[in-house]
């Protein structure tokens, strides 16, 4: 369940890429900030959303929320 996660389940790369997808970030500019590919930023976005039982950016963004990830 959302409820149960914790920030300690993700990967400190995760935890920033979940920050910046709260602050609207495109993947293009995530994976510059980051210093990756772009698709390296989507296949991690899609396991983050695996974890958090969602599919979407704002499924991420409303389960970080609801589990006081972030507020």
């Amino acid at each position: 369940m959302l409820s149960d996660m914790k920030p300690m389940e993700f990967s400190e790369l995760e935890c920033k890429i979940i920050q910046m997808i709260i602050q609207e970030m495109p993947n293009k500019e995530i994976a510059r900030e980051l210093h990756c590919s772009q698709r390296m930023i989507e296949y991690r976005i899609q396991g983050i959303a695996k974890k958090m039982g969602v599919s979407t950016k704002i499924g991420i963004v409303a389960g970080a929320f609801r589990s006081g990830f972030a507020s």
